[in-house]
């Protein structure tokens, strides 16, 4: 209803530069720019856990929720297979397989077109390190951080951070070719955010704040932020790309 409405809103106020649809397969072949920010991560996930065998988190309900543990299907084995993956016993984790329809879907319906996704997230490498044998699943609840996933159903965010790997996998498979991987702090320093700074420097009153929140982007979130760039039909090197970073 909140979504309902907000568009309705937002249609009001931009309806003469805004077009909306409720999926990407009800527009027309299209040339241009896809712009995913901290959109897979709120994707639903499978939850897993390695046994003898790898085995898939199901949710029961008998006046409470409780898990119960059933054998994975061949799709969630052959992810890992598929990057080469090797999860030790006791392992918890997560797969976002919706992420393979979406950049299916985005190759589908365009002819030359680059998508950026920044998102939370690392290369398969790290987010299958020994560090994480939990998983990265996480919720929040009015803007604290907590790991309940039962707890207000509905009414709290639940994220998982994004398998780049994956991404670059499924979007490979699917026709789009890689484009570059890095940090949002890097991604913007390449775009020139140094120059800005230095504007902002030079500033006037008022530019303290604006420093404060582009030291943030820097220095906290655009470390954490990963951004990945999927390119069709467009080969030219990627301003943003300028200083890759490792994607295992």
């Amino acid at each position: 209803e909140k979504s309902g409405q907000m568009k309705s809103r937002q249609q009001q106020l931009l309806n003469e530069k805004v077009t909306w649809y409720d999926c990407i397969r009800d527009m027309e072949r299209f040339d241009g720019v896809v712009l995913a920010n901290e959109v897979l991560d709120n994707f639903a996930v499978h939850q897993v856990v390695m046994q003898e065998d790898l085995m898939e988190v199901y949710v029961d309900y008998n006046g409470h929720f409780s898990e119960i543990l059933v054998p994975a299907p061949q799709v969630l084995k052959a992810y890992f297979g598929h990057l080469g993956i090797v999860l030790p016993r006791g392992y918890r984790t997560e797969i976002n397989l919706e992420m393979k329809d979406w950049i299916r879907d985005i190759a589908d319906m365009t002819r030359t077109a680059v998508v950026f996704t920044m998102d939370y997230g690392s290369g398969s490498a790290e987010l299958y390190s020994p560090q994480r044998r939990s998983g990265t699943l996480l919720c929040y609840f009015q803007h604290a951080r907590n790991d309940q996933y039962y707890l207000n159903p509905g009414r709290q965010d639940i994220t998982a951070h994004v398998n780049f790997s994956a991404l670059k996998y499924f979007g490979e498979l699917s026709g789009l070719c890689f484009g570059g991987f890095t940090t949002q702090a890097d991604f913007l320093l390449s775009l020139g955010l140094s120059a800005h700074l230095g504007n902002a420097t030079a500033g006037a009153v008022g530019s303290t704040a604006q420093l404060r929140m582009l030291q943030n982007l820097l220095l906290d979130i655009g470390k954490k932020i990963k951004v990945m760039a999927l390119q069709k039909g467009f080969t030219h090197p990627l301003r943003g790309m300028q200083f890759p970073a490792p994607l295992v």
